[in-house]
């Protein structure tokens, strides 16, 4: 019986079975996507404000924006790259390079 119950689902609509199997995992990613964003575009919207009564030129500020906002974007397939070569080279390569860099750093 539970084969039947597992075909069932394999022919239903697959968003449908995400939100009805994993509820609190789908609000909670919600909720994240949505605070991430929410403090990306705010700082983009107000950043300029605050740098420019801190006394930086509304030019130099949106130029500070600009690479900021541009960086956000970037992101995505820089986290994509980094996920499928943890995954491929596994997690000691990753932890020598990160011990290389802060110590790069310091």
């Amino acid at each position: 019986m539970s084969t039947g119950v597992a075909l069932s689902h394999a022919h239903s609509d697959p968003i449908a079975t995400v939100f009805r199997d994993y509820p609190g995992r789908v609000i909670a990613g919600m909720i994240c996507f949505f605070a991430i964003f929410s403090i990306a575009l705010g700082l983009g919207a107000w950043l300029p404000n605050i740098l420019a009564e801190r006394g930086f030129t509304i030019a130099k500020s949106l130029n500070s924006i600009f690479w900021m906002t541009l960086a956000f974007p970037c992101a995505a397939p820089g986290s994509i790259v980094a996920g499928c070569s943890w995954y491929h080279a596994g997690r000691l390569l990753h932890c020598l390079l990160a011990q290389k860099l802060e110590e790069y750093t310091l």
